[in-house]
């Protein structure tokens, strides 16, 4: 079951550190011979394979790349302004138009993610 697996990862997944994924993270803690375990591997590696085509083709025009560096973005500010514990400080914020503009981004960028998961039947 577990070699099924596998060589359905190498034949659908381009990218190495995905298979590697597969073999190291999904499959090698798997130990039991249970229909269930063995189709959620499969249902894993099918749907990482549609998800590679997706970012493989949003990545042409770098849309993928700009969503994680948005992402990262946002995730700075928001744990700056959720982990302020100092008394007798003051917080600096971004101003709500770069804000309301960096969800603007996003939510464009999420959109077309969504669109193309549309076209996928995802």
């Amino acid at each position: 079951m577990d070699d099924i697996v596998l060589r359905c990862a190498k034949r659908c997944l381009k990218s190495p550190a995905n298979q590697k994924f597969i073999k190291d993270e999904i499959i090698k803690p798997n130990s039991n011979f249970q229909y269930e375990a063995f189709r959620k591997m499969l249902m894993i590696v099918i749907g990482l394979a549609t998800l590679e085509k997706i970012e493989k083709k949003l990545e042409k025009t770098d849309k993928i790349s700009a969503l994680k560096g948005d992402l990262v973005n946002l995730k700075k500010s928001r744990n700056r302004a959720a982990h302020t514990h100092t008394k007798g400080t003051l917080r600096t914020y971004d101003a709500p138009s770069k804000t309301q503009h960096d969800f603007d981004r996003i939510y464009a960028l999420l959109t077309e993610l969504d669109a193309e998961l549309q076209r996928h039947k995802c």
